[in-house]
């Protein structure tokens, strides 16, 4: 068992598993119809040293996951500096992705050896067209399949992170 497995499983075991959202930028390529952080101005990443404080932080007061959001967290210049100090607190790290053409080769090869656990890629419809029109970006879906296999190759696990929203409440079974 790894140390950020047995630092989940003693949380909870003793009741006190907690969970983090951090949101690092609102810095996206996305433009959701269902979402404005695209059009918030100025720009927004968040300070490094700032950051990786908040995160111990969060360690400290036990928190065992912490999911790097935003806007879109690969934007982030130091996405691999927050995973990597999530795995030196045993802090088990998930990153939220809603443009998975973002995940090159180069920059998984990097998470994954900082210890990411877990990309979670933002899936609203399995109907590309819906997909492509409530992103707006071209391909996205095609973007996915190439984004889910690569992911495949590495130690980190993928997820669908799936949105209830206008388009698609009444379709889920």
């Amino acid at each position: 068992m790894t140390a950020k497995q047995l630092n989940i499983a003693r949380n909870l075991l003793t009741g006190n598993i907690r969970f983090a959202e951090f949101a690092i930028t609102n810095a996206c390529i996305a433009k959701c119809s269902f979402c404005d952080i695209w059009k918030q101005r100025p720009k927004v990443f968040t300070d490094r040293e700032k950051s990786l404080r908040v995160i111990d932080n969060l360690a400290d007061m036990g928190v065992s996951h912490i999911t790097l959001t935003g806007g879109e967290p690969l934007m982030h210049p130091h996405i691999v500096d927050f995973v990597t100090k999530c795995t030196s607190r045993h802090v088990h790290s998930a990153v939220l992705d809603a443009a998975p053409s973002l995940i090159t080769d180069e920059k998984l090869a990097a998470l994954d050896e900082a210890g990411n656990d877990l990309i979670s890629i933002s899936f609203d419809s399995d109907d590309p067209q819906v997909l492509e029109a409530s992103r707006r970006i071209p391909n996205i879906m095609r973007d996915m399949e190439v984004a889910v296999r690569k992911i495949g190759k590495s130690r980190i696990k993928s997820m669908a992170s799936i949105l209830i929203w206008n388009n698609n409440h009444d379709q889920m079974e």
